[in-house]
Parts: C-alpha cells; structure tokens; sequence
C-alpha cells in the first residue's frame, strides 16, 4: 500500500506519515557481543495493519515511531552499559527528517548528546568526504610510524554511531 502510495503520488513513506501515532510496533533485538535488531515483529505489525487496511499514514507514522523509540531503547542500554552520553547520527537515512528531529528528541529527552551533520551531506557526499579523511589519516599514520595504521574509526570507542 505504500509502495503503491509513493509509485503513484510521487511519496516517501515520512512524507506519508500522519503527525502522531498513537501507537508503535513490537521491536526486538539480540543482545551478545554485538546488538542485532530483530525486524521480524516490525514486519509482521506493518503487514498486519496492511491487511486490516489501515491508513498509510498511520502505518507510516507508526513505522517511523517504531524506529525512534527502539533506536532510542537501544542506545539507552548501550549507554548505561558502557557509559556513553553522546550519539553520532549519520548516514543516508537521516536525511528523513522525521526520523532525524524525532530521534534527535528522544535521545537528547534521555540526556544524550546528538551529533548530527552540520556541513557536510548525510548521504552519498558525506561518505565520499568520510574516506577521504580516513585515507588521509591512515596516509599520516603511516608515514609517522613504522606500525601497522588504524583507521581513523577504530581510535575512538566513547560514542554510539546510529
């Protein structure tokens, strides 16, 4: 239904969504040595709602509920286990705007710190200009050290990146 939606009106599903949901889907996730969210039971409320016809804004707003409170959730639990306060929000999909202004909200509402792109493009341009820093610091690292490089990412471990 919102495929359809966006084929014939020209929309993305956050242009779609109505201004609140009053309700969001089920979400879980996997905890170990790394985090993986479980997208089954957002898939399964989605089509649910498809199936019992639901509006295509309320199933858009709940969607985008759904990924704010569970980005949200999860970020709070990394935090208090690892003591972070601050989250980086990078990336393509942050140039939804719903999804960037709501989640920026719940996690400053949970007393985080939200980077976001300021200068720089969320999409395409920003990688670009990404790899370029990174290459230049490996290039600097290596030309300063006779030991193997590390990437620019791997120095600093005292931030979650959505």
């Amino acid at each position: 239904m919102i495929r359809r939606a966006r084929d014939r009106f020209g929309l993305y599903p956050e242009m779609l969504a109505a201004d609140t949901a009053e309700s969001i889907y089920s979400y879980e996730w996997e905890t170990g040595e790394v985090y993986r969210i479980l997208p089954a039971p957002i898939i399964h409320g989605v089509v649910r709602d498809i199936q019992k016809s639901v509006e295509p804004t309320e199933i858009s707003a709940k969607f985008h509920g759904t990924l704010i409170r569970l980005f949200a959730d999860l970020c709070a639990v990394i935090g208090r286990e690892r003591g972070l306060k601050r989250v980086v929000l990078s990336g393509g999909v942050f140039q939804n705007t719903l999804l960037l202004n709501g989640l920026t909200e719940a996690l400053e509402n949970k007393n985080f710190q939200v980077h976001t792109h300021q200068r720089v493009p969320a999409n395409d341009g920003g990688i670009a200009l990404g790899q370029a820093v990174v290459a230049a610091a490996v290039s600097r690292d290596k030309c300063l050290s006779d030991k193997k490089p590390i990437a620019a990412g791997n120095r600093s471990h005292n931030r979650i990146i959505l």
